[in-house]
């Protein structure tokens, strides 16, 4: 049935984003002046109300086309609210916040009252919209991050899942590293489970690697990984050149001088085989100068232990 645009008017629940009018307008009027799929309307108040198709009659009126062929359901809202999400659900341009406030009022629609957790949204939604729980759950997600990181995501700025990770990762100053290196959802994903395993197995070391993260510092996983394995051995060798450097340090015995030159042998062979931390090392002055006391000290304490 043909409808005056003028007697259309949008759903107050969601009409959807303005993108792209001027080059919808261009493809109605090159197929004839009028798109492809009808939008679906119903009665309401003496006019039309769109549920699915706002954008395409935008586009109408851009063309200046006067009537446009709709197609007419009798619905009620919280079928409207349904058929409205799952056909605007998956458009490229909604993000994930978006998505989530949509499932909310849908609920609300549906249940005349707000969802008092997420699971009752998910349970309720699913089965309707055909959309797995963990997809809705994801969205709902989004919309417990600060309200300053939401804003971001509905700008655009950084996907959903891609701010929830960071923010978990590094709060707000995380996010806004994310936003300033373009780190993507899977950059995130490996730096985080880099952290991770950082925390669980050099966490000496953790706190400093993660500053260097949240900084913007370091932005791939597999520099995560080496920078902790260079602070590390820094750590280590910082505490041997102390020993080295001690007052008593003479007064060893021949096994405890052979065992600290064993392990002043064994940060040089990581120092031969990892050029990063060789780098990492060698450009600390007075580290170096801390390696060079620590190598005569060696030889000092070598030449005591073969002796005795």
């Amino acid at each position: 049935m043909k409808i005056a645009i003028k007697d259309l008017r949008p759903n107050p629940i969601w009409h959807g984003e303005r993108d792209s009018i001027n080059a919808l307008a261009d493809n109605i009027k090159a197929l004839g002046g009028q798109p492809i799929q009808k939008p679906v309307v119903r009665s309401k108040n003496g006019k039309y109300q769109v549920i699915c198709g706002w954008r395409r009659v935008l586009a109408c009126k851009k063309a200046k086309i006067v009537e446009i062929d709709c197609e007419i359901r009798d619905m009620p809202d919280e079928r409207v609210g349904a058929l409205m999400l799952s056909e605007n659900l998956f458009r490229s341009n909604i993000d994930d916040a978006t998505k989530g406030e949509i499932c909310k009022k849908i609920y609300k629609l549906e249940k005349k009252k707000e969802a008092s957790s997420k699971a009752q949204i998910q349970k309720l939604l699913s089965p309707t919209l055909g959309i797995t729980e963990r997809a809705i759950g994801t969205w709902l997600k989004t919309l417990e991050l600060p309200p300053e990181i939401i804003e971001q995501v509905k700008k655009k700025k950084i996907k959903g899942q891609t701010a929830r990770k960071a923010n978990k990762v590094g709060g707000k100053k995380m996010v806004e590293t994310a936003i300033e290196q373009d780190i993507t959802t899977t950059q995130m994903d490996k730096m985080a489970a880099e952290l991770k395993d950082i925390e669980e197995n050099i966490p000496d070391v953790y706190e400093e690697v993660k500053a260097k993260v949240i900084s913007g510092e370091i932005t791939d996983a597999k520099k995560v990984k080496e920078k902790a394995e260079a602070l590390h051995v820094k750590k280590n060798f910082e505490s041997l050149a102390k020993q080295f450097g001690a007052p008593d340090i003479h007064e060893l015995t021949r096994d405890d001088i052979l065992k600290s030159i064993k392990r002043l042998g064994a940060f040089f062979q990581v120092l031969l085989d990892n050029e990063d931390i060789k780098t990492e090392l060698l450009t600390d002055n007075q580290l170096f100068l801390d390696l060079k006391r620590a190598m005569r000290a060696a030889c000092e304490l070598a030449e005591k232990a073969f002796k005795n």
